[in-house]
This record gives structure tokens, C-alpha cells and sequence, in this order.
């Protein structure tokens, strides 16, 4: 699937592991230490959420299973193979080429859990690398080191894991453009299929929101965030790392079938603590609590603490303005939208934000720099 092509009968299913040997310093995601009595636990509730939504999955096709956190690839592999046969047991349609990602850091990638892994059908990896620069990761906390994660990615290629995804993020404390060129040329060594590439930004419930100030002293010049920019994007195009999205460049057409599922408005269900899901035009979290989630499953109630249902108006609105995100446009005929958005729009054209290309609208190099901004005008 190139994201060209969304079928109303298609539904993702996103897991959220909470485990994390230790809490980034700019993660603000919901996490908490691994025990193998609690991965225990959880993968038994994960079965047992699957399974009250039964009635919810039907017979919709299933392009898409994501493992994200925490770090899934703390979770053993009869764990993961426990959580797969119960998707199989419970969704009637998983599509022959469905894209299956595990979430994994570096410190992971052992060669025989990799091909593991491969064995019972994750199809796809998301390396948590955020930068090849040893000083950087130091700054960041992060758990291994640049040789760790080269070696790392090297063993999923030999196991036999083909489709390869990488974060990674620039405008980190004390980082230069020297050290970020270093990273960019360990990137163009890797074999990998996708990338993800994230600036900093410092997020409540994070580490580093409590120390902003000092640590955005410490951050870049904007000339300077600029320049490693539009450097990443260079160098990712000279390897053929093709930009789609805002964040998102990849090989050979191979787009993350469950991100494009989030940028074009499917529906997906998200299981696990502090998870969303989104389906029929509302928006649902489970409670942000490992404990409290695992209890509520046992006693077969929700673990749904919020629930959203989206105003047609706005709704209309925040899914064309999410497809706005990807770099192809939004068909203007796509979403039936007031005057007044399309003045709105029409205004963001004639300042060179945004372009029209036949029927669609589509963010101009200067618009993705922008975007959050078009986006809060015209929400």
C-alpha cells in the first residue's frame, strides 16, 4: 500500500508495552519498569482486551499491527507469539500482507531473538537510534552507543528482517552541525527502508519540561536547527529515502502502512495502558495506570477512561488538516468543508504556505516548516 489507497473497511490495531529499563529525559509517554511477572500479566490482559473487542473488530481488514511504547522489544518472544496467536484467534480478516512493527532499542538487537522475531511473523522493526554520535546519545541518556545500534541493525538484515524503520532526532542540547553531519554518514552505511526524523521539543510530563529553560540554552540556533534540516534532507534523498510526510522519508514505496493509516483517518483500536483508539468518529484512552488497567481487564470492565465524540464540523476539518501532513496533498473534493475554509485556505496560498495542484492542496517547502502554525489557523 503506497497511502494512495484507504479502504473504509480497514482497522489497525496498536499495542502499547510500558516497559523501559529507564525514562528518557524528553519522553512523555507513559512507562514503568519491566518484571517478568508483570510482562506476565500484561500480555494476559492484552489477550483479554483483544478479546471485549471482538464485536468491534467484525470482519474488518486488518493492513496493520503496531507494537509501541516503552520498548517492546523488552517483551520475550512467547510473549509476543501469546499476543499474535490471539490476534489471529480474534480478527477474521488480517490481511495476507499485513505490516506487523515491533518498536525496538539498539540495546536489544540480539542476532537470535531477531530471527525469532522473523519466525513468528513480525515483518517490520522501528530502531529507537536518535543519533549515531556517542556524545549526543551521553546527553540524552539514551542505553547504548552508536557501534551498538550499527550492530544491531546489521543483525536484523541478517535475520532476515528486511523492512527497517529509524528514528532520529536533531536539535538535541550542545549539538553541533559537525556532529549531526557524523550521524547523517553512519545513516547512509545502514540498510534500511524508512526513517523517521524528529526535532526536540520539550513535552509535559517529560524530564527535561521541568528544566526547559536551561535545557533550551543548551538547544541549537534556529539557523543552525535550519541547516541540519534541510542537510538530513539532502542526505536522506541521496539514498533514496524519499520524503512523504513532515517527518516520515522511505525506500522503494515502502510506507508505514500504520502511520498512513493515522494521517488519512482510519479507524484503529489501541490496546494497552494509556493507548488511544479511534473509531466512528470518536476518540477513546485507556487509563494511564499498569496496575489499574491490569485490574479493570481481570474484572472485565473497560479500561476506557476517555471518551471523545468528534463535532462534525471540527472532525471535518482534522482530517483533512492530519492528510495535510503528507507531502502528495489533500484532494480538495475529499472532505465537504465550509466558505470559510476554503477563504482560510486560499489565504495560506497566497502567502506560499500552501500550493494548489490540480484538485489537491498541498504544503509548500516552506509550509512543512510551518505546519503547526497553518494548522492552528485553520482548525
Amino acid at each position: 500500500m503506497t497511502g494512495n489507497h484507504e479502504k473504509d473497511t480497514f482497522l489497525s490495531l496498536y499495542f502499547h508495552i510500558p516497559f523501559c529499563t529507564k525514562k528518557c529525559p524528553y519522553c512523555h509517554f507513559y512507562v514503568t519498569k519491566h518484571t517478568p511477572d508483570l510482562e506476565k500479566q500484561l500480555v494476559t490482559s492484552f489477550v483479554k482486551e483483544l478479546s471485549q473487542n471482538k464485536g468491534k473488530i467484525g470482519d474488518r481488514e486488518i493492513p496493520s499491527i503496531y507494537f509501541g511504547g516503552g520498548t517492546p522489544s523488552k517483551l520475550s518472544i512467547p510473549s509476543l507469539k501469546n499476543i499474535l496467536d490471539a490476534i489471529y484467534d480474534t480478527c477474521t480478516n488480517v490481511l495476507d500482507d499485513v505490516e506487523i512493527t515491533l518498536e525496538a532499542n539498539p540495546e536489544d538487537l540480539d542476532l537470535e531473538y531477531l530471527k525469532s522475531l522473523k519466525e513468528i511473523g513480525i515483518n517490520r522493526l522501528s530502531v529507537g537510534v536518535q543519533s549515531l554520535d556517542d556524545h549526543s546519545l551521553q546527553t540524552i541518556q539514551r542505553l547504548h552507543t552508536a557501534k551498538e545500534t550499527i550492530e544491531g541493525i546489521q543483525n536484523a538484515k541478517h535475520a532476515g528482517i528486511t523492512n527497517i524503520s529509524i528514528d532520529l532526532m536533531y536539535d538535541l542540547p550542545n549539538q553541533s552541525l559537525e556532529s549531526f553531519a557524523r550521524t547523517l554518514c553512519e545513516v547512509k552505511k545502514l540498510p534500511i527502508t524508512h526513517l523517521s526524523l524528529y526535532n526536540l521539543v520539550i513535552e509535559e510530563n517529560s524530564a527535561y519540561f521541568r528544566r526547559k529553560e536551561r535545557i533550551e540554552k543548551t538547544m541549537p540556533k534556529d539557523v543552525v536547527s535550519a541547516a541540519m534540516l534541510k542537510m538530513a534532507i539532502d542526505t536522506f534523498e541521496g539514498i533514496g529515502l524519499i520524503r512523504y510526510e513532515i517527518s516520515a522519508f522511505a525506500k522503494d514505496g515502502l510506507l508505514s502502512k500504520h502511520n498512513t493509516g493515522y494521517w488519512l483517518g482510519r479507524d484503529f483500536i489501541g490496546i494497552g495502558p494509556s493507548a488511544f483508539s479511534y473509531m466512528n468518529k470518536s476518540r477513546y484512552k485507556n487509563i494511564n495506570n499498569l496496575k489499574k488497567y491490569m485490574q479493570l481487564i481481570s474484572n472485565d470492565s473497560s479500561a476506557v477512561d476517555f471518551e471523545e465524540k468528534l463535532e462534525e464540523a471540527h472532525h471535518v476539518r482534522e482530517l483533512f488538516l492530519v492528510e495535510l501532513r503528507m507531502l502528495k496533498g489533500v484532494d480538495i473534493n475529499k472532505y465537504k468543508l465550509p466558505e470559510s475554509f476554503h477563504n482560510e485556505l486560499s489565504k495560506k496560498i497566497d502567502e506560499k504556505l500552501l500550493e494548489r495542484v490540480g484538485d489537491r492542496v498541498r504544503l509548500t517547502k516552506s509550509g512543512t516548516l510551518f505546519y503547526d502554525g497553518i494548522a492552528s489557523d485553520l482548525i
